[in-house]
């Protein structure tokens, strides 16, 4: 076993990159790093622990001919060692135009399509020290954070990088070693990308003046990397601690933390929400923690501080549609979030004391009028509580609670022709709830369709 194979592995060992992995899906542009990835999990599969190794090939329909032959290269190298080989052919309305960002998107979508077409467990991408370096310096000219300054992720998901412990020199060394044939992109001499620029131009430049450039970049990547890690966790803790739901947080509890603890919080929470953001968004809404306001978001989204209560919620249609429906026996959908069930049944069929039943949720049939109606809450709705022994405006009650925007148009409520009959989390009206003189029941069930 080489120098290249025992870094190799070791690195693998140490970060534990196939555990639990029995089928892996690499990512082959016929490249030298992307060919020694391959050749090197597939030699040493019974070392790795690995049981299968496929290839798939994205040709990027972008430099003609070139293109097609690097596709035709991996497959006949694929064919002589009998590696499962899987490609795919952007078209042209896919490729034309399409930014350095853009391709790298289609790329991991069609790897990811693939491995789960074919059930492997990972994708393996041939990422060498050298890329590592790259991202580095694109992520500081981009004005990056520790995450950034991180690089390459050495494992995200499903996605595993086994050659960030070697050069790209020495990729192109081990195919020599190897007899390995590679193909040379030919734009990658070609300045028109960001990433092209820093490797042909500065990462020579850095080189010449401080030496070593690429170990004391991977050096940088690792520090910020352990920083990251540390302050995540630390964010992590701190979230647990404030949030109030998924949608919301405890203001005054989040203002407590450090200003750089409040920023990770604010960067996890907008993760989770899956929305759109950037380090300007996290410094505006950062101000909204402290004192009270709105601010208008990336996609219609808001950010809102209100009776100590931090929220985020979105504007579009999917929240404020009216919703009325006629409610039958039975399962009644109200949202893609959730139902409602009901059913008739004699109360003297009812154990009060068992817990499939509550008093609650159980409404004296008789005591309706008229049909009756599931809907979202409207300015003016009042609410009598059973549970409460009082009658409130459903907007002091929702404030009360400290309901959020999204939350309050997602609460449940059952009306007939004389006002509200039930309301989600407070249940049966004070004036439809059940009696010793009561006979026949409406027993009310939430369902989360999550």
């Amino acid at each position: 076993m080489n120098e290249t194979n025992i870094k190799i592995s070791r690195f693998i060992k140490e970060n534990d990159l196939f555990s639990g992995m029995s089928h892996v899906l690499c990512a082959v542009s016929g490249g030298a790093d992307s060919m020694t990835l391959l050749h090197i999990l597939f030699e040493n599969k019974s070392l790795f622990g690995i049981d299968k190794v496929s290839a798939f090939h994205l040709n990027h329909n972008i430099r003609g001919d070139e293109a097609d032959d690097d596709e035709q290269y991996v497959h006949a190298f694929c064919d002589r060692l009998k590696i499962p080989f899987y490609s795919y052919k952007l078209t042209e309305t896919e490729s034309l135009g399409a930014s350095e960002d853009k391709l790298r998107q289609l790329r991991y979508n069609y790897l990811e399509k693939y491995r789960q077409d074919i059930g492997a467990d990972c994708i393996a991408t041939g990422h060498t020290k050298s890329d590592l370096a790259e991202t580095v310096i694109l992520n500081l000219g981009r004005g990056a954070g520790l995450r950034g300054l991180s690089g390459i992720p050495v494992k995200r998901e499903n996605i595993i990088r086994p050659l960030l412990c070697i050069s790209r020199e020495e990729t192109e060394q081990y195919c020599s070693e190897n007899s390995i044939e590679y193909r040379v992109d030919s734009t990658n001499c070609k300045n028109i990308y960001k990433r092209n620029i820093i490797r042909n131009r500065l990462l020579p430049e850095l080189e010449e003046y401080f030496g070593n450039i690429e170990a004391k970049l991977t050096n940088i990547a690792t520090i910020a990397h352990e920083a990251d890690e540390y302050l995540i966790k630390q964010a992590e803790n701190a979230l647990n601690e404030c949030r109030i739901n998924m949608t919301s947080l405890n203001a005054l509890q989040l203002a407590k933390c450090d200003s750089v603890i409040i920023k990770y919080v604010l960067t996890l929470f907008f993760r989770d929400n899956e929305i759109p953001f950037d380090n300007y968004d996290i410094n505006q809404v950062y101000s909204l923690v402290f004192s009270a306001g709105r601010l208008q978001l990336k996609n219609d989204f808001i950010a809102q501080h209100f009776n100590n209560v931090f929220c985020i919620y979105r504007t579009d249609s999917k929240f404020v549609d009216k919703c009325e429906i006629h409610l039958n026996l039975g399962k009644n959908r109200f949202s893609e979030r959730k139902s409602v069930f009901v059913y008739i049944k004699d109360l003297h069929d009812i154990n009060i004391l068992d817990k499939e039943f509550s008093e609650y949720d159980l409404v004296d049939y008789d005591k309706l009028d008229g049909e009756l109606i599931l809907r979202k809450w409207e300015n003016g709705d009042k609410f009598s509580s059973f549970k409460r022994k009082n009658t409130k405006s459903l907007k002091k009650l929702f404030n009360e609670k400290k309901l959020n925007p999204v939350e309050k148009k997602d609460q449940m409520i059952i009306s007939d022709k004389s006002g509200i009959v039930w309301l989600e989390g407070e249940g049966v009206s004070s004036f439809k709830n059940i009696t010793e003189n009561t006979h026949t029941v409406l027993v009310i069930k939430t369902i989360s369709e999550e």
